[in-house]
């Protein structure tokens, strides 16, 4: 049976994308280590677990950067809120 990518959801294909490459470092049958963090899954690219680490540690910052302009831009009930270009005044 040919599974198919067009019939997948998202989700289910990341899934698939992220278990076939922890599948590789997993069959060395090292597991992850702190040695072994930074040595790319296969020989064909560079991509290691260090690039999903450092990738995550990113998206937690975008998402609290934009999560403090929002909260102080649209404070809710209570507050007042700054203007929408207040990150660019002195």
């Amino acid at each position: 049976m040919i599974l198919e990518i067009r019939f997948l959801t998202l989700e289910n294909s990341l899934m698939l994308t992220l278990m076939g490459s922890f599948a590789l470092v997993l069959a060395v049958g090292v597991g992850v280590q702190w040695s072994n963090l930074n040595v790319p899954f296969s020989p064909e690219n560079n991509y290691t677990l260090l690039h999903v680490w450092l990738m995550l540690i990113l998206d937690c910052i975008i998402y609290m950067l934009i999560a403090w302009y929002f909260e102080a831009v649209l404070p809710g009930d209570y507050g007042i809120p700054k203007p929408f270009y207040f990150p660019f005044t002195v």
